[in-house]
């Protein structure tokens, strides 16, 4: 379930930049960002994931890895 989630993610965005796409909006899953901790407090903001090392289900575990995936691949294409 982690692969395909992780390089799905990353064969849509390579073929939204080969199609050039200039723009893309990613909808997330709660499940990616506010599952696995322990005390957590406060609102949960874009520097926050999901703890993968904690016990969570599987398509949450995804959901994380898949969008982080997606945040470095963005992050490399930008410094490119």
């Amino acid at each position: 379930m982690i692969r395909p989630a992780r390089d799905g993610v990353l064969r849509v965005l390579r073929a939204a930049r080969d199609a050039g796409v200039k723009r893309a909006v990613l909808t997330s899953a709660f499940g990616a960002i506010g599952v696995g901790h322990t005390n957590h407090k406060g609102p949960f903001t874009e520097k926050d994931w999901s703890n993968t090392d904690a016990n969570i289900h599987p398509y949450q575990k995804s959901k994380t890895i898949a969008e982080k995936a997606l945040g470095h691949s963005f992050a490399k294409r930008a410094m490119d």
